[in-house]
């Protein structure tokens, strides 16, 4: 009878020690989807934040005119008194008013966080819905946060339109 090493005896309870057999068949096809994932997922990574990066360094162009040009917004036949219209200028969101003062062209951003203010008509007032910041016809504020009064941009009426700019 051979003999049995204390090596090769197995005990109650426990599994044989297992052997690792290279078969040269390289990597699984579990280990190489693996494998593929994580690298794709890399490299997505990479390829996304290089490019969040290069429009960090250089910003898209916003075909961005200075106040010095006007630009018709309106007609006063669609601007009654105490009504106000919305309009973009420079990419950015402005509101005309036609109040008894005068017309008045304001932006729409609130001073505090940005946010877009609305016409209050029945009050005469903007009101920002973000934290409740409230300007007067002029653009001063009332009450809440903001810091300081809305951008005002000059307004010029000729032959029943309304233009902004130009100042």
């Amino acid at each position: 009878m051979a003999e049995i090493s204390p090596k090769e005896s197995t005990r109650p309870g426990l599994a044989p020690p297992e052997k690792s057999v290279d078969t040269g068949r390289g990597l699984s096809r579990k280990e190489f989807l693996l494998d593929l994932l994580i690298g794709l997922g890399l490299l997505f990574s990479a390829v996304g934040g290089l490019a969040s990066f290069v429009r960090y360094v250089i910003p898209p162009k916003l075909g961005f005119r200075s106040q010095a040009q006007k630009e018709e917004v309106a007609s006063l036949a669609e601007l009654p008194p105490g009504e106000a219209r919305s309009f973009l200028y420079n990419n950015a969101p402005y509101v005309v008013i036609n109040v008894s003062s005068g017309i008045k062209a304001f932006s729409a951003k609130c001073t505090h966080l940005g946010c877009i203010v609305k016409w209050k008509e029945s009050e005469q007032i903007f009101a920002c819905p973000c934290h409740a910041g409230i300007f007067d016809t002029n653009g001063r504020v009332v009450s809440g946060p903001p810091p300081r009064p809305l951008e005002q941009l000059a307004v010029e009426v000729a032959a029943g339109k309304i233009y902004v700019g130009g100042a």
